[in-house]
């Protein structure tokens, strides 16, 4: 096993976000600047670590000494740094805040009933029976979802089939996640909302009955791996 070191801009920290659910990855800050930290079978970083916006890349030897890849001298010496596991570093989260926004007031964002019946895309459930029944369900049916925890100790999953838990499920327009049984008063309000808040930092809208919502960022959601819902503390 070989040691890679990568350096990137503390900027560019949200782009770690994917790599979390990989086991035995580390990262500390220093100086405006995150360090990431991982074993590799053979001298080849992962494909998923090579596609991180890096500064620099190295291999780690003896003494705290990083080599840049193919390169006979070493190119200085590994900072002492605080390192911590990636589940620790970029927690697994959902906003708290919900965060109401709105339009012009000539279009004011509201919700009403809909007799439409919209598939189920996500369901809003208790987090202790969202790991009480990962812990126990078989690995295939854990494969096709992905979930976020939230500090009102629920977990947001994402999906299909959804688990058979408890809970508000939602659909999608989009990437907006509605209740299931509602739909926006005004139809054109789903293509304004999306092209308004939407962005490559924010992935999905959480709405509720009330027309207000909450930004799920890009990278919230990660795969429903056992190690990770294990990892992750609402």
């Amino acid at each position: 096993m070989k040691t890679f070191v990568v350096v990137l801009a503390e900027s560019d920290a949200a782009a770690l976000a994917p790599l979390r659910a990989q086991p035995g990855l580390q990262a500390a800050r220093l100086e405006g600047a995150v360090w990431l930290r991982g074993d590799a079978a053979e001298p080849q970083v992962p494909v998923a670590v090579r596609q991180l916006p890096a500064r620099c890349r190295y291999w780690l030897q003896e003494k705290d000494l990083l080599f840049l890849p193919g390169a006979l001298t070493p190119e200085r010496r590994l900072p002492v740094l605080d390192w911590a596991p990636l589940t620790e570093f970029l927690p697994v989260s959902l906003p708290v805040s919900a965060l109401p926004a709105r339009l012009p007031d000539a279009l004011p964002i509201r919700l009403r009933a809909s007799g439409r019946a919209e598939k189920s895309a996500a369901l809003l459930s208790d987090w202790a029976e969202w790991a009480t029944y990962a812990h126990t369900a078989p690995a295939t049916r854990l494969l096709p979802l992905r979930f976020a925890a939230s500090a009102r100790q629920q977990a947001l999953i994402l999906g299909e089939p959804l688990p058979p838990l408890r809970g508000r499920e939602y659909w999608l327009q989009g990437n907006l996640l509605l209740p299931c049984g509602f739909d926006f008063e005004y139809p054109v309000l789903a293509e304004l909302i999306q092209a308004k808040y939407l962005s490559a930092l924010v992935e999905y809208l959480l709405f509720d009955e009330t027309g207000n919502w909450e930004e799920l960022e890009a990278g919230c959601l990660v795969s429903a791996h056992r190690s990770a819902i294990r990892m992750t503390q609402p």
